[in-house]
């Protein structure tokens, strides 16, 4: 799973339940830059959202919630009663 952040950034999740935070200004390789931590397993969908923020949904059945240019997270959604396949950011900017 890959999204964009900006023209300079990309996040990318799998397997691993990392959500890693790549730079795009080389040329000839992405760099990584960090890594957002804490998913307790395979995170199938992310989004991005303005103010910084970047949700992780998975096979945990919660979506977990990140302010990626601090690194912190912020918040876990739970109540899901299976894992989460996708994420849908709405026109108006809500999850």
């Amino acid at each position: 799973m890959i999204k964009q952040i900006s023209d300079a950034q990309i996040a990318a999740a799998g397997g691993d339940n990392d959500i890693r935070i790549f730079n795009l200004m080389n040329e000839d390789e992405a760099k990584e830059e960090y890594s957002l931590s804490g998913q307790p397993n395979i995170i199938r969908d992310l989004e991005i959202f303005p103010e910084n923020i970047i949700c992780a949904g998975g096979e945990c059945k919660t979506i977990m919630v990140w302010n990626y240019a601090t690194k912190k997270h912020l918040g876990t959604c739970l109540g899901h009663t299976d894992g989460v396949q996708c994420l849908l950011k709405l026109k108006d900017g809500k999850l």
